[in-house]
Order: structure tokens, then sequence, then C-alpha cells
């Protein structure tokens, strides 16, 4: 799924579409002028007059079911019959009312959904291959590529100024180009030198006087990605026919200019465009999709030995192991931002490395896509029992020694503000204590002592089972035993808890409390 970007404010937008329908309808706005804003904005008059349909955008045709189920229940409720899944994968509403419309954009953007840049002269839905991420022949999976190439040029104003539509496009090797060749441009995924990259189309398309791309680049550094795309926009920009709708498109440039002279001034283009925005790395290696907006940097179930760092062998001929602080800070940096290109609006770094945030703060800051992304740090995580639980059903125990040399005694009464301090200094946005219920002298020390930061308190697993267990045994009343826990823990000084009852606790509290 592709997010509506932070930075593209769809209120207004929809606040604007209102405003225009409404005029339109009135007879104070022109055919003309309604048509210039509602066609961007993915909503299109079908061949019935005063009959819509609404384009809904699913970069690499990524939509999660649940959203799926909530566009079948929108059509619904606003009166249409039909859903339609175009070629370029977007999924659209037919037979609406205007006057239906509003209430439809607004619906499909609580529901994490966006018509914007569904139509018109726009970078269109970006397409890749229906086998990414399951074929066996595949060089990698390009749908991360595709969504975090999305996320970046859709709220850019210049990809509402081109003279007609952008079409880009993935394919996962060079068996099958199809996709790549035929779109504007298209990116067939490569690995050179143990580098990710793409093989590079340009000019390619089916529609009047057909035609395959022009082969660009043999190889195109993954991180070169958004500056190629930023480049071509300013490049079709100021080169396309803006007198000629139907010889509108890059392939008629080659037509006029020659295969030569175009891949001249598009060169010009892309190296004007690395010198201007020379930290635009778009995925220097490929990441997984984000499925929440939160994710935890240093995942110890992820790892065979169920640590997050790499070790090494303790000197002295001895079998221990150590952990290996410095040689773990890159990689949790880079894990950090694959979830943030991937559309985490926060990444959650655990594993209690010494300058973990500033590495991250660091890798984070140094790509455009990802440096509203902020950081919320396990700051004073302590050695607990009360992981248990979570350790046993994840199987993420650890396979030999144990995790106390870096996560906190917890005897120790000022260790833990001192971390939090240390984060603070490196550039963290929130600050955690963790676990939660056995710590409220910390947390009410922390959230007073950093009243500017919000403080997020962890109701681990071992809190929540014991509880539940006891409650499950009679020994409780369950609704006021965690109604009680968590509103201590909220006294203490949390602004926000982490626990794994919430969702049953929102259910029972919404109305009562």
């Amino acid at each position: 799924m592709v997010k509506v970007p932070v930075n593209v404010n769809v209120n207004n937008d929809i606040e604007k579409f209102a405003r225009l329908a409404n005029g339109y309808q009135q007879q104070t706005v022109s055919t003309t002028e309604f048509k210039a804003f509602r066609v961007p904005m993915g909503v299109y008059e079908q061949r019935k007059n005063e009959v819509y349909m609404a384009r809904i955008r699913a970069t690499g045709g990524v939509i999660k079911p649940e959203q799926l189920l909530r566009v079948i229940d929108i059509a619904k409720e606003n009166g249409s019959n039909l859903l339609h899944i175009t070629t370029r994968a977007e999924v659209q509403i037919l037979n609406l009312q205007l006057d239906k419309m509003e209430n439809v954009l607004r619906q499909l953007q609580e529901a994490g959904l966006s018509t914007k840049g569904g139509g018109g002269n726009t970078v269109r839905n970006i397409i890749v291959s229906e086998f990414s991420g399951i074929d066996k022949d595949e060089v990698f999976d390009t749908t991360p590529y595709a969504i975090a190439l999305a996320n970046a040029v859709v709220p850019e104003p210049d990809s509402y100024l081109m003279p007609r539509k952008m079409k880009i496009a993935f394919s996962s090797n060079d068996k099958f180009i199809d996709y790549a060749g035929i779109n504007d441009i298209g990116f067939v995924a490569q690995i050179k030198d143990g580098k990710r990259g793409f093989k590079v189309y340009i000019g390619g398309g089916a529609g009047s006087k057909p035609s395959v791309g022009w082969l660009w680049r043999d190889f195109l550094p993954a991180e070169d990605l958004y500056a190629l795309v930023k480049a071509m926009k300013k490049f079709f920009i100021d080169h396309g026919n803006r007198k000629d709708k139907y010889k509108a498109r890059i392939r008629f440039i080659f037509y006029k200019l020659g295969k030569e002279e175009t891949f001249r001034l598009i060169d010009e283009y892309f190296e004007k465009e690395k010198e201007d925005s020379p930290l635009t790395p778009l995925l220097e290696r490929g990441g997984q999709n984000a499925s929440t907006n939160g994710n935890n940097s240093g995942n110890s179930s992820q790892k065979d030995n169920t640590y997050s760092s790499p070790l090494s062998k303790r000197g002295g001929g001895g079998e221990s192991l150590l952990v290996l602080n410095d040689p773990t800070l890159p990689l949790l940096a880079e894990m950090a931002y694959q979830h943030a290109l991937a559309g985490a609006d926060f990444v959650a770094p655990s594993a209690m490395m010494d300058g973990q945030i500033e590495a991250l703060r660091k890798k984070l800051d140094s790509d455009p896509l990802t440096k509203k992304t902020k950081i919320l740090a396990y700051s004073a995580k302590y050695a607990s029992a009360y992981y248990g639980p979570f350790r046993d059903a994840a199987c993420s125990a650890p396979g030999f020694g144990d995790r106390r040399s870096y996560q906190m005694d917890y005897r120790t009464k000022n260790q833990g503000l001192e971390e939090i301090e240390a984060d603070i200094e490196e550039g963290t946005d929130w600050i955690m204590v963790k676990p939660a219920l056995a710590y409220l002298d910390i947390i009410q020390r922390a959230s007073e002592r950093f009243p500017d930061y919000p403080m997020v308190a962890y109701q681990v697993s071992g809190e929540y089972s014991m509880l539940l267990n006891a409650a499950e045994q009679g020994l409780f009343n369950e609704e006021r035993i965690f109604h009680e826990s968590l509103t201590a823990i909220r006294r203490a000084g949390a602004k926000y808890i982490i626990s794994y009852y919430a969702k049953r606790y929102a259910q029972l509290f919404t109305n009562k409390h």
C-alpha cells in the first residue's frame, strides 16, 4: 500500500474539490475549471453525463485485504454497484453521483487510501510485475522500490505540471521486460558487483505511434532511482509538447530530436539533479514493505542466535562471545532506513547499543524521503524476567548466554535516567521505559525531568500474562485489575502505553471511561 505522504494535505484537496463541485453544480464554476482539478484528483466523468468514478491508487497493486473490503463498503454506502481493477492495478469505484464524491474521498482517506494523482497530467500509478516477490527467477522484489518512489513523487508539485501523464513500471528480470519496455520510464532489476540497480528504458508507450522504450543505461544504481525520476519530470516539463496532447508523451521527443540528442539532454538533467540533490538514495538495498506505521529495529526473534548484533569470541581461548557494539550500529541504521522508506512513521530501536540513536538519526536525515521519520527510543530497557512469555511464544530466548550485558540492571536508580538523557542528546523524538509496572518510579522521574519528550511505557508480556492468568483463575476481576494497572502507569507519567491488552481495553472501556 502506498501511504498518503505526510506532506500531502489531502484534507485541503478534498475541501477544494467539494467547493469546486458545489460551484459547478450551481453553475458558478465552469466545466473546464472543475475538470482541471477533479481529473488529477482521480475523479473521472463516465460516458454517461454526470456519472462519475473514483480511481484509487494502489502502487504495485498492493492493497490490504481490510482496505479492499472497506472499498466495497464505501462503494455500496454511496450508491455504487460496480468496482473495476484497471490495467495499472488501480481500483475504480464506478457509477457515483457527484454529490457523493466528497464523502467517498473522505472515507477513502480514513481507510489510508487516496485517489490523488489517479488521472490527468500526473505521475500515474507505478506498477510492478504481478509476480514480484514470489517469482523464483526474479533478481529481487521491486515492490518496495515502487512504493518508496510513489511516496516520494506523489506530493511533489511538479508531478502535476507536466504536459501529459508519465507512466513508470518495474520488471523483475530480463526475461519479462514488457512492463519496463512499454512505459515512459521502465526499470528492470539488475545486480552488478553485488550492488542492486536497474536497467533503464525511456520513452516506451502503447498509444498512438507506439514504441518500445530506448535503452538509456544498462545499470543505474538503486540510490540514483529517485534522482532520475526527478530529472525526467523536469526534462518532460521543459521539452514535452504542450500544443498537441496526442504528441505529448516522452516518445515523441525521441521522434523529434532523435535518440542521441534526447539522451544528451536527459544526461544533463540527471547530472544536474544529482548535484542539486546529492542525498537522494531511494533504497540502497531492497527493504521489506512495512505493514505497520511503527517498526522495531533490532528484532531478536529474526536472528538465528536470537541476538540483534554481530558476535565475536572473547579473547583468552574461552568459548564465551561478545556483542560487538560499533559494528551493530550501521546494521540498525540500515534496518530503520528500510522501514522508513516502506512507510513507517516511527522506528523504534530496541537493541540497547551505545550510539544507536545517533546512527539512526544520521541515516534518516541523510535522505529527504526519511528525514521526517521519528524515533521512539527504547531508552530505559531493563534486563527483566517479565519478558519470558514473549520469548517463549516467539522462540526468541537466547540460545546461549543472556542479554544482561547490554540491558540495564533492574537494581539501579539513576542509570535509566542517564540512558534517556543520552538518547535525547543523540536525537530521539520519544522515550520509553520497559517494563512498566515494576518501574513506575523511573517513569515518574523521567517524565518530570524530560517533560518535552513524550513518555511511552511498555506493559510487557509478563505483566500482561500475570494479570490475565490470575483473572482467568478467578483471583481478580479482569476489567478492574487491568484498568487499575494501566491507570497506575498513566498516573506515573506515561503519555502513551504499549500493552498486549490494548485492543481488549479499548473495547471494554471506550464508552465507560
